[in-house]
């Protein structure tokens, strides 16, 4: 038995090169036919998504080698390429942010964190050599094949996928139709030319949003991405974003390997089958560029929580914390799922009763004294994105009453998205402004089908980080229902369904890997059936995502930067177009004047142009069925076919109440 055993391996080595090229093949021709089913006949985005991505990539490798260096967790040396690109999206948007606020130019502090980054690193490597990897601690992740090989050229084809609709239009620009797209581009603009604390009218977000008080991190990343690419914010932000996909896809491999014990083959189809669910191509693309974030961080807190409390392993605390901070900053929303994950992981492995001691403060004078430097330093910073992050959280939380309004906080979702569309499962219809569509048999199916499979895989997964996942499963589902029978609470519905669907897919595809591998033959061949239906919806779910998915900064937008340089400086505008996503982007591309509205965007967060009559132009939106409206005169001064700008009369009544500072709040609603 031992011969024929030893020939069956032998066969399985020889054929693995072979299987191995044959799934390759596979997997770039299904990119193709998803990118030819979209629509894409030529490769005119190329430069503009190979310069953003890059961009990133220079960013966070270098911010975030040293660090990642330094708190490598033992064991998990294989995927240390993958921990330095997630560990330094964090450091690069708080370093950033500590340099903002610090009243470093921007001029300066991109450049200084880049040198500070590329010094550490070198003199890490210098002192400590490479990352070090135990004797057969590789073959243990599965060889460099499936640890590092097959995860990159998977990582790849998600990037191109994801990038498909800028392919196809041939435009570097936002796509989607979540209108906080032109407040993130906006955003990181605005860091670059302004600190963080101060108002810049000149600018077309000319400060950041209350709301966002907590978010400086992840718009300085994307501001410098934009910086050292040479692209505009506006340019860069879609393949900026694609990216950041792909590293939470990563994120979630790491969380299947560690967390939960697969495979090397089931955090592979972690990866895969996250990745490739069209629910993270529409943070991704819409885009829920905060949500996204928070969804990087998310399994990433809880692989290096649960670590620390099993192994009171400092550096996995540490890096616990860090990305706790950056998922917290980007998302408070997020904070609920580590909450209900680590509390139960920690009752179960009750870490104090063999706990050592916390961190201590440097034992000598001088790193005492870097260490209150450091603390002083931060301080400001601190401060701000702490009162953001309780502000966001205590407006949230008055909304778990159930007798309180849901209305300012349905955002751009006006019904409940079907649950199989979260798992990745095609729905029958996708409107112009919502995720909705009717639930399918299929997609019931498949959701339900996760949904057991991962939590009866948990079975196998180590007891703390079993309860803490069980205890996130089970509350983020009550949670969801309780806002699905509540009037307006599409939102929240959304964002928790958004986070939990891809833990709940993680454990699927652990248990799966796990059971394909086993050697009871029925559990083996359910499985593997189990895996690939799930491979095919996700596939025909993406391919309705990405076909779907258009631009929300449409050229007739961007033609109006044209139309506002022909106007005499200083002339105010009013904008005749309806208070929706349109309005907004207006009133971002004619910064450079006076704005106002007779029917501004209120009863949002969204910052707005003041409500007004009178001004010396208007800009009448031909969607509006009309050549031009009662108050212009004259023929159009600039004609892009969608926008038009005419002279106004002069003797309009009112005020000109027209102005380049925008006002914040909700505002009352008009009718």
């Amino acid at each position: 038995m031992s011969t024929l055993a030893a020939d069956a391996r032998q066969s399985a080595v020889r054929r693995g090169p072979a299987i191995g090229i044959a799934t390759a093949a596979l997997l770039g021709l299904l990119a193709l036919l998803l990118a030819g089913d979209a629509g894409v006949k030529n490769a005119d985005a190329v430069p503009e998504v190979a310069r953003a991505t890059l961009a990133l990539l220079v960013l966070v490798c270098v911010a975030g080698y040293a660090p990642a260096r330094l708190l490598l967790p033992r064991g998990m040396e294989p995927h240390f390429p993958f921990l330095v690109p997630l560990v330094g999206s964090a450091t690069a948007g708080l370093g950033l942010t500590l340099f903002g606020f610090m009243a470093v130019p921007w001029s300066v502090s991109l450049p200084l964190l880049l040198v500070l980054g590329a010094v550490a690193g070198v003199a890490i490597r210098a002192r400590h050599g490479p990352a070090h990897i135990a004797p057969g601690q590789m073959e243990q992740a599965g060889g460099r094949l499936l640890a590092l090989v097959w995860p990159g050229f998977l990582a790849l084809l998600l990037v191109l996928v994801a990038t498909v609709p800028l392919f196809r239009d041939g435009s570097a620009t936002v796509y989607g139709t979540n209108p906080d797209g032109h407040l993130s581009v906006g955003a990181a603009q605005f860091l670059q030319n302004a600190r963080p604390e101060t108002v810049d009218r000149a600018l077309p977000v000319d400060r950041m949003p209350l709301v966002w008080r907590s978010k400086y991190p992840i718009y300085y990343v994307l501001a410098g991405a934009s910086s050292l690419s040479g692209l505009t914010p506006i340019e860069a932000f879609a393949s900026v974003s694609a990216l950041l996909g792909v590293l939470t896809a990563l994120a979630f491999l790491l969380l299947a390997r560690y967390g939960l014990g697969a495979s090397p083959v089931g955090a592979l189809l972690t990866m895969g089958l996250v990745g490739a669910d069209r629910l993270l191509a529409h943070l991704s693309l819409h885009p829920y560029h905060n949500q996204l974030w928070g969804t990087l961080a998310l399994p990433l807190i809880l692989v290096f929580g649960w670590r620390f409390i099993e192994r009171r392993d400092r550096r996995s605390g540490l890096l616990a914390a860090l990305f706790a901070v950056l998922g917290v900053l980007a998302y408070p929303l997020m904070a609920l799922f580590p909450l209900l994950a680590i509390a139960p992981a920690a009752l179960v492995a009750r870490p104090w009763r063999q706990w050592s001691g916390w961190p201590r403060l440097p034992a000598s004078a001088r790193g005492r004294l870097l260490a209150a430097m450091a603390a002083v330093a931060a301080l400001p910073a601190a401060v701000i994105l702490l009162l953001g992050v309780f502000e966001k959280a205590q407006g949230a939380s008055k909304v778990i009453v159930p007798h309180s309004s849901l209305a300012a906080w349905r955002g751009d979702l006006t019904a409940f998205p079907a649950v199989g569309w979260f798992f990745g499962a095609p729905v029958r219809a996708v409107g112009p402004s919502t995720v909705a569509g009717a639930p399918s048999w299929l997609g019931a199916v498949v959701a339900a089908s996760v949904i057991a499979t991962g939590l009866i895989g948990l079975r196998r997964v180590a007891r703390p980080a079993a309860a803490g996942l069980a205890a996130a499963a089970l509350g983020g589902l009550v949670l969801a229902l309780y806002f699905r029978l509540r009037t307006g609470g599409e939102y929240f519905y959304f964002k928790l369904l958004a986070f939990l669907a891809p833990l709940l897919i993680a454990a699927a595809a652990a248990a799966a890997a796990r059971a394909w591998s086993a050697a009871r033959r029925p559990a083996a061949v359910l499985a593997g059936v189990a895996a690939t239906v799930w491979i095919s919806v996700s596939l025909l779910g993406l391919r309705q995502e990405v076909r779907n998915t258009g631009p929300q900064l449409t050229p007739a937008l961007l033609g109006l930067r044209d139309g506002a340089r022909r106007l005499p400086a200083g002339a105010s505008i009013r904008l005749d177009i309806p208070p929706d996503g349109t309005q907004l982007w207006a009133g971002h591309m004619l910064a450079s004047h006076p704005l106002s509205s007779l029917q501004p965007l209120v009863g949002t967060t969204y910052p707005h142009v003041p409500q007004g009559r009178r001004a010396d132009y208007i800009v009448a939106d031909t969607r509006l069925g009309r050549a031009r409206g009662p108050d212009a005169e004259g023929p159009a001064l600039f004609d892009n076919g969608r926008f038009r700008i005419y002279a106004m009369k002069p003797g309009v009544e009112g005020p000109d109440r027209s102005s380049q500072a925008m006002e914040e709040g909700l505002g009352q609603v008009l009718k």
